[in-house]
């Protein structure tokens, strides 16, 4: 009976230490999950953020050529002798470029702010997205630190229960043994007498 409980003692220990590997399992694959979702945000914010310092760029460019037409439509009304009706024409053409520029460099001033505010926020979602990357890692480390230390200690004591287990038997086969002896010797003494 003793042997028996025992076994029993030992396969319900084995069945626990099973569980408990398969819910370690699960957790470590959910917080693998968890960290290339958190990778994925990362690297589409990084985009993001490339793709509005390419179109910063492109708002600059177009201002460097209003002002190079600009430019250009003062040099040619310096450097042309012209009547006045073609002054005036010039004057309104220059008036209406300068204008035009005027506007595009108020909404180039408006995109350059939006884009700036749109990379900071961006930028402070990236650093979250790294600071909660890390601390998922740690977390992470910890816990397989933690589940190694529970199967070291499950180890050992299934070390212990093998070894009991073993004892056990050692004894109860003696005890077999004695007993076989005693009944033994009884019945020599009973048939001496």
């Amino acid at each position: 009976r003793e042997i028996d409980r025992l076994t029993c003692v030992l396969q319900e220990r084995e069945r626990e230490l099973e569980e408990e590997r398969r819910e370690k399992e699960q957790v470590r694959n959910r917080l693998q999950q968890q960290l290339q979702g958190r990778e994925r945000q990362l690297q589409q914010a990084q985009q993001q953020g490339q793709e509005r310092e390419r179109e910063i760029q492109q708002a600059r460019e177009r201002e460097q050529d209003l002002q190079r037409q600009l430019q250009q439509a003062q040099q040619q009304f310096q450097e042309h002798s012209i009547n006045v009706e073609d002054y005036e024409k010039l004057k309104l053409k220059v008036a209406d470029i300068e204008e035009q520029y005027l506007k595009e460099k108020q909404v180039i001033i408006a995109d350059n702010q939006n884009l700036k505010t749109d990379i900071s926020e961006k930028d402070k979602v990236i650093a979250k997205l790294i600071s909660q990357v890390e601390e998922q890692s740690q977390n992470e480390k910890q816990i397989i630190t933690d589940l190694r230390a529970i199967l070291s200690v499950n180890e050992l004591y299934t070390t212990k229960l093998m070894k009991e287990k073993s004892q056990l038997q050692e004894r109860v086969t003696s005890l077999e043994e004695q007993s076989i002896k005693e009944t033994s010797s009884i019945g020599i003494q009973c048939i001496v007498n």
